[in-house]
């Protein structure tokens, strides 16, 4: 297992106590990894526990408007699994990501705007992080035929952290599940119409794992 965050498009991790910026690399089938983040080998599910307890304390956190203990970055455990035959020799491997992104901050924006404050600067990251996210995806259903694209790929911007993590999630080998959280509150209702925006274009996109 492993467990990096992703801070003002900084990759860290949250199972070392020191801060080193990380880079993100392509791993044994090419697709997008944290180069260097540790990795803990768990023998059952209460390792497995104790790790995400302990990479949760290192988070990046603060108190804002909406949330006393605001998480302010994209948190990404990762656990592989390793099957062996013992008679042949083959085997088996697959990834499990587990991913729980910082939210949307577009209605918190607007109370902060103009504000030089660390907590707006995070939002301001965060924002266009989910933006690059969702770049993606539109892109992958431009590739697939069922949206028109938006930018060419010589104009587009470079794709967040979070977005080049989580490319092969969507249209690739892989099986995805995305939990689309809103809210009742008229305050919030143009975030929670982008997420269900959001959820419904993934829902589109066909994998082949």
């Amino acid at each position: 297992c492993s467990f990096v965050e992703i801070y003002l498009e900084k990759v860290y991790d949250l199972l070392q106590a020191w801060r080193e910026d990380l880079r993100i690399g392509n791993g044994e089938r090419g697709e997008a990894c944290v180069v260097g983040a540790s990795e803990v080998c768990c023998l059952d599910v209460s390792d497995v526990y104790a790790l995400l307890a302990r990479g949760n304390a290192y988070r990046t956190k603060a108190s804002t408007d909406q949330n006393t203990d605001s998480s302010r970055s994209h948190a990404v455990f990762t656990l592989r699994l390793e099957k062996v035959n013992r008679e042949n020799g083959t085997q088996l491997s697959s990834r499990l990501l587990l991913v729980d992104p910082a939210g949307s901050e577009v209605g918190r924006q607007k109370s902060t705007r103009g504000k030089d404050t660390p907590t707006a600067f995070e939002g301001k990251m965060i924002n266009a992080s989910l933006a690059s996210l969702g770049n993606t995806v539109r892109a992958v259903l431009a590739e697939q035929g069922k949206a028109k694209a938006r930018n060419s790929s010589k104009n587009a911007p470079s794709p967040s952290k979070l977005a080049q993590l989580l490319r092969p999630c969507f249209g690739g080998n892989w099986f995805t599940t995305i939990i689309c959280t809103g809210s009742s509150s008229s305050y919030n209702i143009n975030e929670t119409i982008n997420t269900l925006k959001f959820g419904q274009q993934v829902r589109e996109i066909r994998n082949t794992p």
